[in-house]
């Protein structure tokens, strides 16, 4: 299922639950009152998200912490570390908004290793999201290997562009991720 067949619209089925944390006891909490929401079906397989960059193993890997820890609070069935980073792209927390990776190639540079069988609900697990491009090509991939599974994504951390739009540390919000012909993506609430 490439990015182009859902240019134009909404993806149909990447909603994102973030959770503003300044450190790791503040995601603990965010965690611990996630648990109570009932946003996502039944209980999901969590997938960590990978990082743009080829990581070695023993380095910090942040969403497959947040993830674990989610799982360790009783959210989520299992966590499945099934997608992997075949070829490392610029970070897109520290690019320009010209020069970070879209869509196409965060899914490009992607695959998933087929380690969970016939998961109902998958929820990427990330830990900053900027414009949402690492979260919908990941989703992208996944529901090729899992067409029947509805995907949803958390993410800890959001970035806020106007400074106006900043509550709190701890505000979570649901939002929706828009892919646009031109391979951006966008954010609602931004």
């Amino acid at each position: 299922m490439s990015p182009s067949a859902y240019r134009g619209g909404k993806f149909p089925c990447l909603t994102s639950l973030h959770k503003r944390s300044k450190n790791q006891e503040s995601v603990y909490r965010s965690v611990t009152y996630l648990t109570a929401i009932q946003s996502w079906d039944g209980n999901p397989v969590l997938v960590p998200v990978r990082s743009s960059s080829l990581k070695s193993r023993d380095s910090l890997w942040a969403p497959l912490r947040i993830a674990t820890a989610m799982q360790r609070r009783g959210f989520g069935i299992e966590v499945s570390v099934c997608l992997e980073r075949m070829y490392p792209l610029q970070k897109a927390a520290t690019s320009t908004s010209g020069t970070r990776p879209k869509v196409a190639e965060q899914y490009e540079s992607q695959e998933v290793q087929k380690l969970i069988t016939d998961p109902k609900s998958i929820v990427l697990v990330d830990d900053v999201v900027t414009t949402g491009a690492t979260l919908v090509g990941s989703a992208l991939r996944l529901a090729e290997a899992y067409p029947e599974a509805r995907i949803s994504a958390f993410a800890a951390i959001r970035t806020v562009t106007l400074p106006a739009n900043f509550k709190a540390i701890l505000y979570p919000v649901f939002d929706r991720i828009t892919l646009y012909p031109s391979g951006k993506t966008h954010r609602n609430p931004d």
